[in-house]
């Protein structure tokens, strides 16, 4: 510096480098908290596209379950009478190992009357299952 430099000038020229040090620091401070919400935008739209598809993966295999529901139902009212065999065969024809591997086995219950539970027990042991019986008894 110059003998020439007011003693003001001075002292703004030896505060000048702490000046852009401070801007420096506030002006990281601010493109941080801009860095921050922008990552936490994409955070959520991520979680939000991540939901909307587990979602949808859930809404259509209920749609696959149904769609099989409705099926033995209306294999169910087609005849007056269905077969273990029956039904068995048209569980079997619909693959599903192949075409629905998420689905572990499809089934049906049979409603007995407590006079015909003997028979019925008589009926599918008859069928090839010797230790077929109904818990809990009565």
């Amino acid at each position: 510096m110059d003998s020439n430099t007011s003693p003001a000038v001075r002292r703004l020229l030896r505060f000048l480098p702490w000046l852009v040090v401070v801007a420096g620091l506030l002006l990281t401070l601010q493109l941080y908290r801009l860095v921050e919400r922008q990552g936490a935008v994409v955070r959520q739209a991520e979680i939000r596209r991540h939901s909307n598809e587990v979602a949808a993966s859930l809404q259509s295999r209920m749609r696959t379950h149904n769609l099989i529901l409705m099926g033995v139902a209306s294999f169910f009212h087609s005849s007056d009478t269905v077969s273990r065999e029956d039904f068995h065969q048209y569980i079997e024809g619909l693959k599903l190992p192949v075409y629905y591997p998420g689905i572990q086995a499809v089934g049906y219950t049979t409603l007995v009357s407590p006079r015909d539970l003997d028979h019925h027990i008589a009926t599918l042991r008859a069928q090839g299952l010797p230790d077929y019986t109904i818990h809990p008894t009565g």
